[in-house]
């Protein structure tokens, strides 16, 4: 089994020299980061003729990953077009995008893809050998509706502050549903985040206000990531459903990550 931390010095580096020989090969580290100054390649710098650049993580934000894009662009200035023609290309995990098919027309780069989450599940999932802890239908006790974790409410996450909105003005009940007051990434209040809706729902603020976050799940505070891990077993056997907020939800643009796969491992 291939370790998704290693894919790209151990699998597509090497794969790369063999089959796509005069290639660099970019993409960012640490996994999950964006910024131009985390952009990392491959490559001797001397005699290559093309380039591909792995966005096969993060899904694309135009606004967002612009000046990214450009520094991609830049560091790839030098190639000897002379020699040969410049076969330059991003591999994403989203299909059906406008957002890549429009950065594919600003840079002429050609797209291809493939399941980075899904292949990040195989590698995270695959060691637990836990499913003692799972229970047959006959042995579960369902006590909650459904459960949803949400951790990350910023950023381009506003669709878990609108679905949070909903399930609070439906006096939803029996749910277990994890939600912060303050967003672990931006550092901003659930209150602030849902002023950004308050032209399309003008008690969303109110609404939140007497919610009287964070909500946990029992036994957890903070809010602790957990992507790459199994857990929370008794509270997912104790659900009806499992109800996923996933990383993208606005846009053309099919992007699954490994949140869809925790509750079916579960």
């Amino acid at each position: 089994m291939i370790r998704i931390d290693e894919i790209y010095n151990h699998t597509f580096w090497p794969y790369i020299k063999q089959h796509v020989p005069n290639t660099r090969l970019f993409f960012c580290d640490p996994p999950g980061s964006t910024a131009p100054e985390t952009l990392f390649n491959f490559g001797e710098d001397i005699t290559e003729l093309n380039y591909i650049y792995c966005h096969d993580q993060e899904p694309i934000y135009l606004d967002i990953h612009n000046r990214l894009f450009a520094d991609v662009v830049h560091r790839n200035t030098d190639l000897n077009y002379s020699t040969g023609p410049v076969h330059s290309a991003i591999i994403t995990s989203e299909l059906y995008s406008d957002s890549v098919e429009l950065v594919c027309q600003q840079h002429n780069w050609r797209h291809y893809y493939y399941f980075f989450h899904g292949w990040a599940a195989l590698d995270w999932y695959r060691g637990y050998n836990q499913t003692f802890l799972i229970k047959c239908y006959h042995d579960r006790q369902i006590k909650n509706s459904f459960i949803s974790t949400n951790r990350i409410v910023g950023g381009r996450r506003d669709h878990r502050i609108l679905l949070m909105y909903h399930l609070l003005k439906q006096h939803v009940k029996n749910a277990l549903i994890s939600f912060p007051d303050t967003c672990p990434a931006e550092q901003q209040s659930v209150l602030t985040l849902s002023q950004r809706q308050a032209d399309r729902y003008s008690d969303i603020v109110d609404t939140f206000k007497s919610a009287r976050f964070p909500w946990n799940m029992p036994g957890e505070s903070g809010h602790p990531m957990h992507s790459c891990w199994l857990s929370l077993f008794e509270e997912n056997a104790n659900s009806l459903i499992h109800v996923v907020t996933e990383t993208a939800y606005f846009g053309r643009k099919w992007h699954l990550t490994e949140k869809t796969f925790k509750p079916i491992c579960l």
